[in-house]
């Protein structure tokens, strides 16, 4: 076997556990894996949302050097999760700007295009 298809492994094994730890951790957030906003539930678009902000800077005091370990500290209970929700990346971003704007208005709507 050579190194590139080795290589090639490890990374598709590494996302599929970042993944499956993504997962668990918004399930200790919220009974449905979706956003609260718009609906959205297409897994690899959606994101844990700190509701007041400040994710970079938890992230920075933690010493998170990956999210995995801001996912076990919420999976192990180590990490409250009363102020954390799940968006899909449009709506978190409408949320910073929201935050950082003072709340402009705008609406998201989500079609499932099937």
């Amino acid at each position: 076997m050579g190194r590139k298809r080795i290589y090639d492994n490890t990374k598709q094994w590494v996302k599929i556990y970042r993944d499956n730890k993504r997962k668990q951790a918004m399930n200790v957030i919220s009974d449905q894996i979706e956003c609260i906003n718009c609906g959205c539930n297409r897994f690899e678009l959606l994101e844990i949302n700190h509701k007041n902000g400040g994710g970079r800077e938890e992230r920075r005091k933690n010493n998170y050097k990956s999210c995995l370990y801001f996912y076990n500290a919420i999976i192990n209970g180590e990490r409250s999760t009363e102020d954390l929700n799940i968006l899909c990346k449009v709506c978190n971003v409408l949320h910073y700007i929201s935050l950082k704007y003072n709340n402009v208005q705008y609406e998201i709507i989500y079609n499932s295009l099937k």
